[in-house]
């Protein structure tokens, strides 16, 4: 909780981010960095902060059935055009592909 983690999401690439159970990615399309749920609902982020979870508040809403995730749980930050900063604030945890965890910030 609250570890973030820097991907560099190259054009035409994708990264898998699990949500507690649920996998969940994102992709940059031609320059567009888009989230997909585990039910392959598309939100495209904004630059900034992207908080996702079950809290109306939420910028990206996942299912309030998906007791498993927080009410915010992660919070997916685009600095650059395929900068992409990842941070868990769940409780139940958020997990990337080993590789990225090499530029971690802690």
């Amino acid at each position: 909780k609250g570890e973030s983690v820097e991907v560099d999401l190259a054009v035409d690439k994708q990264v898998s981010v699990w949500l507690a159970k649920h996998r969940c990615r994102v992709t940059n399309k031609d320059g567009k960095i888009v989230f997909f749920d585990d039910a392959e609902q598309a939100t495209q982020l904004r630059p900034g902060r992207n908080i996702i979870g079950r809290d109306a508040s939420c910028d990206i809403l996942i299912n309030s059935a998906y007791r498993e995730i927080s009410r915010k749980h992660l919070i997916l930050e685009l600095s650059e055009s395929t900068k992409l900063r990842v941070t868990d604030i769940s409780s139940h945890g958020t997990s990337l592909n080993p590789r990225f965890l090499e530029n971690t910030s802690i």
